[in-house]
């Protein structure tokens, strides 16, 4: 008996080692897919993250090893729910209206689509309880957080307009900056505006004010077409003006220095003769004055009459 109570204890033993050796070769190796990373913990403690292929640890309870998706590209919607768009529902006005920097309404809706980047900080990175829904709030959270403060700083025209796509990048880098600082190990591949517009109550008279902008850019178009059409003209006539009063200023000049000219040798001449120069200057005034005036030629008297001659100058 008691040799076969020793041999069974044998036995015994041969098959724990054998399970215990087992176990630890099936707790030691493994496959990790293409698309996945592997964390290892220690004792519970992250020791390495190992890429896709297999992996050897040390067997259980010594060390384990959890599989993270690294290339899946998740999307997280802001301003609407994804569930309840496939329905049909619209989203409430607390998700999908934002407040403009010239505190104006508009409607936004937009889609971050993120990987894992750290698989290590995204298992272990938050000092709260850890699940994939606690990742996705803290991932909308941060969108949220971050369009409310861009879009403030904004006029709604720029938010409608051109300013869009600096909105988009300015998203990306900062939805970026916030996941870091959570410690989400998440990376941002995309950010996408799905749908901008002003609340639909409104849109009848923003529509209104779009027009009366356009209205107002093409009059603003048509003034400056024809200010580039009148001003070129104007410009040259003034240029003419301009041209014809220097001619007529050097003109002027000119025979005002000549007449100066001739009254100061006058002058001279006279000073030499003045009665001959006084003499010649009635000369030149009575044949000057005298074609400009009516001359009366009296005869004298013939058979006791007058007879007066009108001749026209």
């Amino acid at each position: 008996m008691a040799k076969q109570a020793r041999k069974g204890a044998r036995v015994s033993a041969a098959i724990l080692a054998i399970g215990l050796v087992v176990l630890a070769g099936w707790t030691s190796l493994w496959t990790v897919s293409k698309n996945e990373s592997g964390v290892v913990l220690r004792f519970g403690a992250v020791t390495r993250v190992v890429p896709s292929g297999m992996s050897v640890t040390l067997p259980w309870p010594f060390e384990t090893l959890i599989r993270v998706s690294t290339t899946e590209v998740r999307t997280m919607p802001i301003g609407f729910r994804l569930v309840e768009k496939a329905r049909g529902l619209k989203p409430t006005d607390d998700e999908v209206q934002w407040l403009t920097g010239d505190t104006n309404i508009v409607e936004l809706q937009a889609t971050i689509q993120y990987t894992i980047s750290d698989p290590a900080e995204y298992l272990f990175g938050m000092a709260d309880p850890i699940g994939d829904e606690r990742r996705e709030f803290a991932v909308r959270k941060a969108g949220e957080t971050v369009f409310a403060g861009l879009v403030a700083k904004r006029e709604i025209d720029d938010v409608l307009s051109i300013g869009k796509v600096q909105l988009q990048i300015d998203a990306i880098d900062e939805v970026q900056t916030v996941l870091d600082s959570l410690h989400l190990g998440l990376r941002v591949v995309a950010l996408n505006i799905v749908e901008v517009s002003p609340p639909a109550a409104v849109i009848g008279a923003f529509n209104d004010v779009s027009s009366a902008k356009a209205d107002r850019e093409r009059t603003i178009t048509e003034a400056r077409g024809d200010a580039n059409r009148t001003l070129p003209v104007a410009r040259a006539d003034a240029n003419r003006l301009i041209r014809d009063a220097e001619i007529y200023r050097s003109d002027l000049l000119g025979r005002a220095r000549g007449a100066a000219r001739s009254f100061a040798e006058l002058s001279r001449e006279a000073a030499k003769n003045p009665r001959v120069t006084r003499r010649r200057i009635w000369l030149e005034t009575i044949e000057s004055v005298l074609p400009r005036t009516r001359t009366k030629v009296i005869q004298p008297s013939q058979d006791g009459k007058r007879r007066r001659i009108f001749i026209e100058g």
